[in-house]
């Protein structure tokens, strides 16, 4: 070790081009305070720089935290993810008639005039997200729309409307499966955005981040992996 490494009061290592930086200056002021010190101009004259050099550095060495004044959060649906589901039911057909419906045979349950491509479902389905308006898909007979509702008694089974009686009793019962979009799953844009106050200047820091959401609520990693858990945050459990 030299010797000026551990005489030289305040050293403190020369593992850094900063710390090399201020031995070097320390060491300068030394040899001009021995050079000017005789001479009161020259001294007043140092001193004086020193200070304007040296007071502008301690001011800006001072490290103010910045202070979190405002937390803005906006949300924004970007897209959906539908949610398919499908079951074997017992399929039928029926007319527009009395002897098969009620008084109002043209009219649907829900006061809907009946047409072509309208289907009635079994109570228990509306449990499953088979609602009035519900487009469902039927293996072999293509898409169809919920309209009517069928007898109280009748459990896991839909009604498919057919003008003509001699094309309804052909098709007799089957048992066929039927797929619907029983919800969708909502991707949302969240962005927080962070204001701090740092020396009189506003800083925004935006954060985003990508949410899913059924029904509104938000879904954690193990819910979006499981469907069935989403059916049951929608519907309750079957």
């Amino acid at each position: 070790m030299r010797w000026w490494k551990h005489k030289c009061p305040g050293y403190i290592g020369d593992n850094s081009v900063e710390q090399k930086f201020f031995l070097t200056a320390r060491f300068s002021v030394i040899y001009m305070l021995n050079y000017c010190w005789r001479q009161p101009m020259k001294k007043l004259i140092f001193i004086v720089v020193l200070i304007v050099l040296v007071y502008p550095l301690k001011l800006t060495s001072v490290q103010l935290d910045p202070i979190l004044i405002n937390i803005k959060v906006n949300k924004e649906i970007i897209g959906k993810i539908p949610i398919i589901n499908s079951r074997n039911v017992r399929t039928t057909a029926y007319n527009a008639l009395e002897s098969q419906t009620d008084s109002t045979p043209t009219i649907c349950a829900w006061g809907d005039k009946i047409h072509e491509g309208v289907v009635a479902i079994s109570r228990d389905l509306e449990k499953l997200g088979l609602i009035r308006n519900k487009k469902i898909y039927i293996e072999k007979k293509g898409n169809k729309i919920v309209k009517d509702r069928m007898h109280r008694r009748k459990r896991n089974q839909i009604d498919i409307f057919m003008e003509s009686k001699k094309k309804a009793e052909k098709f007799g019962r089957q048992t066929l499966n039927i797929v619907w979009i029983k919800s969708h799953i909502e991707i949302c844009k969240k962005t927080t955005t962070l204001t701090y106050l740092l020396d009189n200047i506003f800083i925004k820091v935006p954060y985003t981040e990508y949410k899913y959401l059924v029904a509104g609520k938000e879904l954690t990693n193990d819910q979006l992996n499981n469907l069935n858990t989403i059916g049951e945050l929608l519907y309750g459990k079957e």
